[in-house]
């Protein structure tokens, strides 16, 4: 088992999100003073579709 703990520096994050139909994108930018990063929700969500696919699975995404 690994652990950690500590206190993260102040964060500024953004975070947007646009759908258009069913297809949603999301991304979520932070910064901080020990740097910071940029996450694409959206690419991250075609990437998990497509492996499910490609093991044989159907992906189905229903807006409720």
């Amino acid at each position: 088992m690994e652990s950690s703990w500590g206190l993260p520096p102040p964060t500024f994050t953004v975070q947007t999100t646009s759908q258009y139909g069913s297809r949603v994108n999301a991304t979520r930018e932070d910064k901080s003073v020990g740097g910071g990063g940029r996450l694409e929700f959206g690419k991250f969500r075609e990437s998990v579709e497509q492996a499910v696919k490609d093991a044989g699975w159907e992906f189905v995404f229903e807006l409720v």
